[in-house]
């Protein structure tokens, strides 16, 4: 068993949130799930770090969506979410939670996961909405001159690795463990890794 003896406690505390070892647990194997990987000790110690920063930014989130009486729903923007998760899967939602059910992760975590990151990215568009000014014309200008200009295009799969951190202390270890990552496990499988949660829109 690779979590002797677990019992639900309480490890870390944000303002008035907890995270619990329950959480963390759930959140490990929900990282590996995700990125395909098998649940074993290797893989757990590589990713629980990455599973703490990602609650604790969870959490972070949701106390400014608390204090700031962002409604949380099941709004359009959630359920084609799900139903894009359910497709990555080649199944639908009573499949998904039999998926989760069999790798013993709780659903109900993953989609209270899912509804705060939607409230966060209103509450982001709402704060920052009027500060944004959009040329659709230029944009579509520039786009059309620039696939005229290519006779050859070549398509890529990018992946982007985006590291928060609260402060440059913080920043700065975090880049050094993604960078010992991708040396370990390449860029695609870290990206992949560092990447997941709920949070992948």
């Amino acid at each position: 068993d690779i979590y002797p003896n677990v019992t639900n406690k309480i490890i870390a505390k944000i303002d008035n949130q907890i995270i619990s070892s329950f959480e963390l647990k759930n959140k490990i194997k929900m990282i590996l799930f995700f990125s395909k990987q098998e649940i074993n000790q290797s893989n757990v110690d590589k990713v629980k770090t990455i599973a703490l920063r990602a609650l604790v930014n969870s959490k972070l989130k949701e106390n400014e969506i608390i204090n700031r009486n962002i409604l949380i729903e099941n709004n359009l923007k959630l359920v084609n979410y799900l139903k894009s998760i359910y497709a990555n899967f080649n199944t639908n939602e009573e499949g998904f939670k039999r998926l989760f059910i069999q790798n013993d992760i709780d659903f109900d975590l993953y989609l209270n996961e899912v509804k705060h990151e939607i409230a966060w990215q209103n509450l982001i568009y709402r704060i920052y909405k009027d500060k944004v000014v959009v040329n659709e014309k230029e944009i579509i200008d520039e786009l059309n001159n620039f696939i005229q200009s290519q006779r050859n295009l070549e398509k890529f799969e990018l992946a982007e690795i985006i590291i928060l951190g609260v402060n440059e202390s913080e920043n700065k270890k975090n880049i050094e463990e993604v960078l010992n990552q991708i040396q370990i496990e390449g860029f695609n499988d870290t990206a992949i890794k560092f990447s997941q949660s709920s949070t992948a829109f």
